[in-house]
């Protein structure tokens, strides 16, 4: 859902743009920066677009979450067994 942003200004040395933009109900300032090719993306990633006068936002990506991906399937271990190699029993030290 596209919603209004109001731009600030343009930084061209760090290529951030400045902006304000309703967040649950409450003004939140923020910088806007391209996405970097190759790059993780742990911030909201957003479609900035313009309507004749008017600058909008939509929510692509939002990173949310409750901790890392958790993997536990069976082509996960024969994954990690292929690169590192099966499990072996622990050995008794001492």
């Amino acid at each position: 859902m596209k919603k209004p942003i109001r731009i600030l200004g343009y930084d061209q040395t760090n290529n951030i743009i400045h902006a304000v933009r309703e967040v649950d109900g409450q003004q939140v300032a923020g910088v806007l920066s391209p996405v970097v090719d190759g790059a993780p993306i742990d911030r909201e990633l957003l479609l900035l677009d313009r309507e004749e006068d008017e600058w909008t936002v939509e929510t692509v990506y939002d990173p949310k979450s409750d901790g890392p991906a958790k993997v536990n399937s069976l082509a996960f271990h024969r994954g990690w067994d292929a690169i590192w190699g099966p499990r072996r029993e622990a050995s008794q030290s001492n």
